[in-house]
């Protein structure tokens, strides 16, 4: 089985762009969870600043938008789902406090 890499949003993005396509948003799937201002990915560590309150995790999969993947800005993601799994529909996360 291969390692898991971190990832890399930027080079996503740009990979996406010389293909001649255009990025309008990236949605990420993901085994997480939110630990006050960042999201922690379970199988690698990589810690990225989130966006917006915590949100509790009802579910194993955390439902991120990713932002500032644009070069030369800051990637952070907004938490807005959990699920079961990938393939599973994400319910919406109250914002905390709610």
């Amino acid at each position: 089985m291969p390692s898991p890499v971190k990832f890399d949003f930027h080079d996503l993005a740009d990979a996406v762009v010389r293909n001649n396509v255009g990025v309008d948003s990236i949605t990420l799937a993901v085994r997480a969870q939110q630990d006050g201002s960042e999201v922690v990915i379970a199988t690698t560590g990589q810690r990225l600043p989130a966006d917006g309150a915590p949100r509790p995790a009802a579910g194993q999969w955390l439902w991120c938008e990713v932002l500032g993947y644009d070069e030369g800005e800051t990637v952070r993601l907004r938490c807005t789902g959990t699920s079961a799994g990938p393939d599973a529909r994400p319910a919406p996360t109250p914002a905390a406090g709610r």
